[in-house]
């Protein structure tokens, strides 16, 4: 064997072993990204709180810090069929249900009713205490009124009444 296919040889071996310790190290980050995952979505009810919860291929490439079409060479073929079925686990296995982060049509026709309902019985409420406060203020106006003519007829009975009391000089 001549120095040239020595050197070739040991090139070779030397990119062979980088490759198995970048397919480990890929493996690893991955594992440890679905890992902390299983961790964010056991905290929150099983809602992933991040990419307006949608937990995807993309999404855990994204987390393990790798590009996302890694995972689509052919040396990643058992991780990647590892990766589709934890993200596709069935429900009774899973502590989580994949949410979307989107409410449906119902749930939100369900919530503006309510709000109606609320705002509606609000309104009503509003109605009875303008009623109650306009007939508590003509109460109030007709006792003015009473009043003030009393007053008048109080003072007229005074006016034509009125006689001066003798101060000490006049004695």
């Amino acid at each position: 064997m001549t120095q040239t296919e020595q050197t070739k040889n040991l090139i070779r071996s030397a990119a062979q072993e980088h490759g198995r310790r970048r397919t480990d190290e890929v493996t690893s980050k991955v594992r440890v990204a679905m890992a902390a995952i299983d961790e964010v979505l056991v905290e929150n009810g099983g809602a992933y709180p991040h990419n307006k919860g949608r937990l995807t291929l993309n999404e855990l490439a994204r987390r393990a810090e790798i590009h996302n079409t890694t995972l689509h060479a052919d040396r990643y073929k058992d991780l990647l069929n590892e990766v589709r079925s934890w993200l596709h686990r069935p429900k009774n296995e899973a502590s989580f249900e994949p949410q979307t982060g989107r409410r449906t049509t119902r749930e939100l026709l369900d919530e503006y009713r309510t709000q109606f309902a609320v705002l509606l019985q609000k309104h009503r409420d509003m109605n009875l205490e303008l009623q109650q406060a306009q007939a508590e203020l003509g109460e109030a106006m007709e006792r003015i009124q009473k009043l003030v003519s009393d007053n008048e007829h109080l003072e007229s009975l005074l006016s034509s009444k009125v006689t001066r009391l003798p101060s000490k000089k006049d004695r």
